[in-house]
């Protein structure tokens, strides 16, 4: 199998320009833990991550900067921008390269440009479904 059949699609995103506090509604909205950052030209650059705004928030209090999270550009609390994968490696690559890194999603880039998320719930919600499907056990089951 391979990513494009997998992965999700529907990747939000945010711009290098936008501010932490755009960062942590659209997170929260969304229910995700990673934002793409994307530069002036839609090409992602970096991440932010449910990590990095507890971070920027615990620097803040602790610094007592004085600047609410409406003040603070994404670029000072963005991570790196990590490894990718393209749409038509195989599952089973992706996944080791999870494994290896550590890393609980990967984004799916093509051309330079963000079309997908492929997360280890992904990987797992397939794996069992394969595997009950295989043994018969979605259709021998019996509801009470």
């Amino acid at each position: 199998m391979k990513v494009v059949e997998l992965m999700r699609p529907d990747v939000r995103t945010i711009g290098v320009r936008d501010m932490l506090v755009d960062a942590m509604v659209a997170l929260r909205d969304a229910g995700i833990s990673a934002l793409p950052v994307l530069d002036e030209n839609w090409k992602p650059i970096a991440v932010v991550t449910n990590q990095d705004v507890i971070a920027a928030s615990l620097k803040g209090r602790n610094n007592d900067c004085g600047r609410g999270p409406d003040q603070i550009p994404i670029p000072e609390v963005m991570s790196p921008w990590p490894p990718v994968v393209d749409p038509e490696k195989l599952v089973a690559d992706a996944a080791r390269m999870m494994s290896y890194l550590d890393m609980k999603r990967v984004f799916v880039v093509d051309q330079d440009r963000v079309v997908g998320v492929l997360s280890q719930t992904d990987i797992v919600d397939a794996l069992a479904t394969a595997r009950l499907e295989a043994t018969g056990w979605a259709e021998n089951r019996s509801d009470p």
